[in-house]
């Protein structure tokens, strides 16, 4: 049955079964030996119980299946999920993504998936329960040479502060180059050919805190030279001690269609 939740016992009330069952037993982080054997106990597991797997030393929690009404809090598929520690990455339930010209949506596991976008925004992704962000995101489709620029945004005004380096390597070719000031950061190029596609891993350096952001993005793809690809390292800085909630992706003249993913940590 599911967890009932908590309750103030009082001096001489009887002890039902199924406060027992619903107050304690089905609340407790239960210790299995394996995943068979905590299958053959809990044959109808509720979402919210915990258990420990002694042979591979994680915590899980069982999640049912999202319902967007009934059950936002649950996943994709209904199954026990391993704990991510604290320090570790976590996956971000973006609160929601405004698409500009194309369309786009995130789903239940925070993957947000975009075609035809001139603008990507994350409204509210950065928030005080994780310190540093990193961001996945793979471009599918986008005009060859296209600029990937970010933005950090609160209530709606853009930052106008920022400063980054970049070093690029396309075929036999490596360069350098450095901005100040600018109205946004640079992660990168969608690719250097016709034929698009790129990827991009950046980590954000404590947005949310009233200190300089900085960041990391490593971004590879296609290059000029068939059968070649290219990769741009680029570091950056905001110089202000604004704290930011919201990130705006957008390509420089284009449009661009991919998916994205943002996770958190705190080390």
């Amino acid at each position: 049955m599911a967890g009932l939740g908590w309750k103030q016992f009082n001096s001489a009330e009887v002890l039902t079964a199924a406060n027992l069952q619903g107050y304690a037993v089905d609340q407790s982080t239960m210790v299995f030996a394996t995943s068979a054997a905590r299958d053959a106990a809990i044959t109808a597991p509720s979402q919210g119980m915990n258990c420990f797997l002694s042979d591979s030393g994680v915590m899980q929690t069982y999640f049912s299946l999202y319902n967007s009404s009934t059950n936002v809090g649950g996943r994709e598929t209904a199954g026990w999920y391993t704990n991510t520690r604290s320090n570790g990455l976590v996956p971000i339930m973006i609160p929601s993504v405004t698409i500009a010209t194309g369309s786009g949506s995130a789903n239940s596991m925070g993957v947000v998936t975009f075609t035809g976008a001139t603008s990507i925004k994350l409204n509210n992704v950065f928030s005080a329960t994780y310190a540093n962000y990193k961001l996945v995101m793979d471009i599918t489709t986008g005009a060859a040479t296209d600029d990937i620029i970010m933005q950090m945004k609160m209530d709606g005004a853009g930052a106008t502060s920022y400063f980054h380096s970049q070093i690029r390597q396309f075929a036999s070719t490596v360069d350098a180059s450095s901005t100040a000031s600018t109205s946004s950061f640079s992660l990168g190029i969608t690719g250097r050919s016709t034929v698009a596609g790129s990827s991009f891993d950046v980590t954000i350096f404590k947005p949310f805190v009233a200190a300089n952001t900085k960041y990391n993005c490593h971004n590879g793809g296609n290059s000029t030279v068939a059968g070649q690809q290219q990769q741009i390292l680029v570091r950056g800085r905001l110089n202000d001690t604004t704290s930011y909630a919201t990130m705006e992706l957008l390509p420089s003249s284009s449009t661009i269609s991919g998916t994205l993913s943002v996770f958190g940590y705190n080390s």
